[in-house]
């Protein structure tokens, strides 16, 4: 099996101070719609848009390095083969 990464569905993790206000604007103002997950709170909202808030870091809205996620759709042995392929 070959794996693409055009396959995954990814997004960006974002580091937030305040998980309960963080909610608040995405699912209330935004209208994205989530659940628990470890670490934070997972958001999906219309054609497949994904957000993960990370809750309980020392970085909320200072991270200096881009931050994504894939969601985990993929096999153990899918993830290696993309290992190994570089």
């Amino acid at each position: 099996m070959t794996m693409t990464f055009d396959s995954l569905q990814g997004g960006p993790v974002i580091p937030v101070s305040d998980l309960a206000k963080s909610r608040e604007f995405y699912e209330g103002s935004l209208g994205f719609s989530g659940g628990p997950v470890p670490g934070g709170y997972h958001l999906r909202g219309a054609g497949g848009t994904v957000i993960y808030l990370l809750a309980g870091t020392d970085y909320a809205g200072q991270a200096e390095w881009p931050l994504m996620s894939l969601a985990p759709t993929i096999s153990w042995r899918s993830s290696m083969d993309c290992a190994v392929a570089g």
